[in-house]
C-alpha cells in the first residue's frame, strides 16, 4: 500500500512528467542534428559501385577517395531503419545525396514536430494543468500527424527516389515502411487519450 501511495503522489508525477518533457526536448536537438549530418552527406546507405559494395557508405567520404567504415564515426554519422541502396557505375551524385537528405526530412521534420506537442503537454502537466483544451488539441495533433507520417511517408520517399531516378544517373532502391506500426500504435494512443481527456474534463473547462 505504500508504495502505491508513493507511486501515486502528485510531487512524484510531476518530477516524472518533468524530466519526460527535457528527455522529448533532447529527441528535438537530436532529429535537428540529425538534418544537419544528412544535409551535409553524412547520411548513411549501401552503396554498390558494380566493383564492390560498400555498406555503411556516405556521401562525404565520396571527397576523401573512400566511403568509409563508419563503426568508429557513429556519433558523427546517422542512420535510419530504411534499407536504402544506391547503385552506380562512377561517383555518388549531388542530386542522389539530395534525394537521400529529403528522405530523412520526410521523416525527421514530422518527428520534431509532434516532439514538440509533447513537451507541451508535459509542460502543461508540471504546471498541474492536465484537463485543458490545449492538451487535448496538442494530442491530438500528434495523433493525427503520427498517422499522416505511417500512411504517407513511405510513398513520399518512394516518389523522392522515382524522381531523383529519372533526373540522375544514380538509381536509388528503397525497402521502407519498416517503423509504421511503431509510429502508428503511439498516434492511436495519442488520439484515444485525446478523447478521454476531452471527455474527462468537468464543466469548469478551461482554455
Amino acid at each position: 500500500m505504500k508504495l502505491i501511495k508513493w507511486l501515486s503522489d502528485d510531487a512524484l508525477a510531476i518530477n516524472i512528467a518533468f524530466l519526460i518533457k527535457y528527455i522529448y526536448v533532447i529527441a528535438i536537438l537530436w532529429f535537428i542534428y540529425g538534418l544537419i549530418l544528412s544535409s551535409i552527406g553524412r547520411q548513411v546507405f549501401i552503396l554498390d559501385t558494380g566493383g564492390g559494395v560498400f555498406y555503411e557508405a556516405i556521401f562525404a567520404g565520396g571527397y576523401h577517395g573512400n566511403w568509409w567504415n563508419i563503426s568508429d564515426h557513429s556519433l558523427s554519422v546517422i542512420k535510419t531503419s530504411d534499407d536504402i541502396r544506391v547503385l552506380t557505375n562512377n561517383d555518388v551524385e549531388t542530386i542522389t545525396h539530395v534525394g537521400l537528405s529529403l528522405m530523412y526530412a520526410t521523416t525527421a521534420i514530422p518527428n520534431i514536430i509532434r516532439l514538440c506537442f509533447l513537451v507541451r503537454i508535459f509542460h502543461n502537466i508540471t504546471k498541474r494543468q492536465i484537463f485543458i483544451k490545449q492538451n487535448v488539441f496538442y494530442l491530438l495533433m500528434c495523433g493525427m500527424l503520427g498517422l499522416a507520417m505511417a500512411i504517407i511517408a513511405p510513398f513520399l520517399k518512394l516518389g523522392i527516389a522515382g524522381i531523383i531516378n529519372f533526373i540522375g544517373n544514380n538509381t536509388i532502391h528503397i525497402l521502407t515502411g519498416q517503423d509504421t506500426i511503431n509510429i502508428l500504435v503511439p498516434s492511436l494512443v495519442c488520439i484515444v487519450a485525446a478523447y478521454a481527456i476531452r471527455n474527462g474534463m468537468s464543466e469548469g473547462y478551461k482554455e
